[in-house]
């Protein structure tokens, strides 16, 4: 980073991205991303890939150039990688982890924090800032559900294990829509608003297909 910096601060405004430069920056973070999963472990790396593509998706709004948007977007790609094959099944046992406090579901909050803040800063972008909010609605919501279903999987009886589950997550899914709706609301945003209402749509199927 500081020879791609050196490179670009030597050369004049009218040629500051030349290839050297570039490929110093794009080295330097090629080994910060190798960093994470070599020096940490488990649901560390996750989070670490997480503030990671904040960090760069920071930077691209803050010199307006794609270039880190992009890169910010293949490290957030490690990161879903890594929640769907890896963190979603680190706990084998529903009584092996306590109620929203352990490490699974730290790691998906912070990984939507991270989507959504990054949807709010790169508003010139709307194709990636509309996948980056509805990707923090997707881990978030399943994570929580991760957290019901272990929840119940603690608390009911084994003959009632299926009701309990089907039931929680109903209502799970039916407040998360309202607080969702209510949010589009506040905050003037059709996306979270549809998002309310699809999952609306979804709660009422499963009450009649399902429940």
């Amino acid at each position: 980073l500081a020879l791609g910096y050196e490179l670009a601060r030597r050369r004049p405004p009218s040629e500051r991205e030349t290839l050297p430069v570039l490929l110093s920056i794009g080295v330097a973070l090629t080994l910060l991303t190798l960093a994470a999963p070599i020096q940490f472990s488990a649901w560390r790396i996750t989070m670490s890939w997480a503030l990671e593509g904040l960090a760069l998706n920071w930077i691209a709004t803050r010199l307006k150039t794609w270039r880190a948007a992009v890169a910010g977007s293949i490290v957030f790609a490690l990161m879903w990688a890594r929640l769907v094959l890896v963190d979603a099944w680190i706990y084998r046992s529903a009584t092996s982890y306590s109620l929203f406090f352990n490490e699974r579901f730290v790691t998906f909050l912070v990984a939507t924090v991270c989507l959504w803040l990054t949807a709010l800063w790169i508003e010139n972008l709307q194709g990636l800032q509309l996948t980056y909010l509805l990707g923090g609605h997707f881990v978030l919501l399943w994570g929580l559900t991760q957290e019901i279903l272990g929840w119940a999987g603690r608390t009911a009886a084994p003959e009632n294990l299926i009701s309990v589950e089907t039931i929680s997550t109903s209502i799970l899914y039916a407040i998360y829509a309202v607080i969702a709706i209510s949010a589009g609301v506040a905050t003037r945003t059709a996306v979270n608003r549809i998002v309310g209402l699809g999952l609306i749509g979804v709660v009422v199927l499963k009450l009649y297909i399902f429940d």
